[in-house]
């Protein structure tokens, strides 16, 4: 079964880490009901510098 997860990616270098967060899934769907949606899929992708291109 595949669990959804969303990325975190960074500029420097292109480490990408995976994560999965409930408190954003469970907005994500509040916000697709509030605008009377069924979301299907989604993509989240955050964009910085991991620690190590940041020293």
């Amino acid at each position: 079964e595949h669990i959804h997860h969303d990325h975190i990616i960074c500029r420097g270098c292109g480490k990408i880490v995976e994560f999965k967060n409930d408190d954003i899934e469970k907005l994500q769907n509040e916000i697709a009901k509030k605008n009377r949606f069924k979301v299907y899929a989604h993509k989240l992708e955050l964009y910085g510098l991991c620690y190590d291109c940041i020293k």
